[in-house]
């Protein structure tokens, strides 16, 4: 009898704790995606991932998380800078600001522009390396985004030369350098922590992104569709030259991601200066914009408008990535590649971002054959499909979304050669 009484008692305890658990637990919406930008300073996804970049924030349902390697001090650490005197933030802060209210304008406009809470500090990150079994890492959240800076030293030497059969162009000596390369242990600009090498970094990054797509009471399977963007590493092959940090900051996220599943997306950097745009204007314009905010925040804080500094203009209008699977990979690793950057595999286009009624499509190349265009929802059950001649998606393809509910979608081109894939956002009509 005392025994019957006491399975009736833990049965009701059970029940009552999962009914406690069930309104703790937030209620959410059907699985969306989470995107990461593993980047070595505060300014590369506004000057190399767009639209890719403007598309995520864009996705009010969506999450984004941005990772800064290096604080982008450029030598003047945690201090003001003597050129300035009327700056009213150390460097490294006025970038990490920048940054911020660069994703800030664009959630914004599509949260009906409306302010959101700002939450702005530090969080705790678990480190499997670190002495502490963790750290405090300065982070910024503001409505669908998170920012992480992990605030190592920006520029230690200058750039070098390396000569020799599959040598980089130039690399710049800087403290992720030796970091990722030479395995030498840095420290933070702050000094609230310190790195020992490679792993410790790429461990902690690694961290980031399961803390995020695994928050309390959250399903490991919330975010089933998780997007990983990044400098392009393979610098002789795809992407030259380069700045040695954005090489070195593919190398951590690659290394970050090599277990955790994630679809992997490498951006060119330097060398799209040198290519022709391939922007749809649309997508140029909110490209121009991310940049043009992120240069009027230094300049109120008291620092020179990097919009007018050589070479970064250049950069606006272009956008190269490719996919990175463990095949392409171990390609570019054993330079195996195109002879010029200019014959990289590159993305199609798709605009505008968000879309309406209606969206465009147009390969980076001509194709024979019949081409099929699907699109997916969020639980990859199709939506759309059209099978079309190859060659008309060499000039942009409408495809219509009439009806379509907002949200997020992916478009995928099958042709007799590629398959071609990418993010659409669908706002309402």
């Amino acid at each position: 009898m005392k025994q019957a009484y006491l399975w009736v008692m833990l049965l009701l305890w059970q029940a009552t704790l999962t009914q406690a658990q069930q309104q703790a637990r937030p209620i959410l919406p059907s699985p969306q995606a989470i995107s990461f930008y593993v980047v070595a300073h505060p300014d590369d996804w506004q000057l190399f991932m767009s639209p890719n970049a403007y598309g995520d924030l864009t996705d009010t349902r969506g999450k984004i998380i941005f990772i800064y390697l290096t604080s982008g001090d450029d030598k003047r650490r945690t201090g003001y800078d003597s050129q300035y005197p009327y700056a009213t933030l150390p460097y490294y802060q006025a970038r990490e600001r920048a940054a911020a209210n660069a994703s800030r304008f664009v959630t914004n406009q599509y949260a009906g522009g409306r302010v959101g809470p700002t939450s702005v500090g530090t969080t705790w990150v678990k480190s499997n390396y670190h002495l502490a079994g963790g750290r405090n890492i300065a982070t910024y959240a503001y409505r669908n985004t998170v920012h992480y800076f992990l605030r190592l030293p920006d520029r230690v030497g200058e750039a070098v030369k390396l000569g020799g059969a599959g040598s980089y162009d130039f690399l710049t000596a800087t403290a992720l350098d030796s970091l990722v390369n030479d395995n030498q242990s840095v420290k933070t600009i702050d000094g609230s922590s310190s790195y020992a090498n490679r792993t410790d970094v790429a461990d902690q990054v690694a961290e980031i992104m399961q803390k995020e797509w695994t928050p309390e009471f959250y399903d490991t399977n919330y975010y089933p569709y998780r997007f990983l963007n990044y400098s392009e590493d393979h610098i002789t092959d795809w992407n030259r030259p380069d700045h040695g940090d954005h090489i070195n900051a593919a190398v951590v996220a690659e290394e970050a991601a090599s277990s955790l599943g994630l679809n992997e997306w490498a951006f060119e950097g330097y060398s799209s200066a040198s290519m022709p745009h391939n922007m749809s204007q649309p997508d140029a314009q909110n490209e121009a914009s991310l940049f043009a905010i992120t240069a009027n925040s230094l300049l109120e804080s008291g620092y020179s408008n990097t919009w007018d500094l050589p070479g970064h203009r250049e950069y606006l209008g272009v956008s190269k990535s490719r996919q990175v699977t463990s095949s392409s990979r171990a390609a570019g690793a054993a330079r195996v590649a195109p002879a010029a950057p200019a014959t990289a595999p590159a993305d199609m286009d798709i605009y505008p971002v968000p879309a309406a009624k209606q969206f465009h499509v147009r390969l980076p190349e001509k194709a024979t054959g019949t081409a099929v265009l699907t699109v997916f929802n969020g639980h990859l059950q199709q939506v759309r499909q059209v099978r079309v001649p190859a060659t008309s998606l060499v000039q942009p393809y409408t495809v219509d979304l009439t009806g379509v509910p907002a949200g997020v979608y992916y478009v995928e081109v099958k042709t007799d050669a590629k398959t071609y894939r990418r993010k659409l956002v669908k706002g309402s009509e």
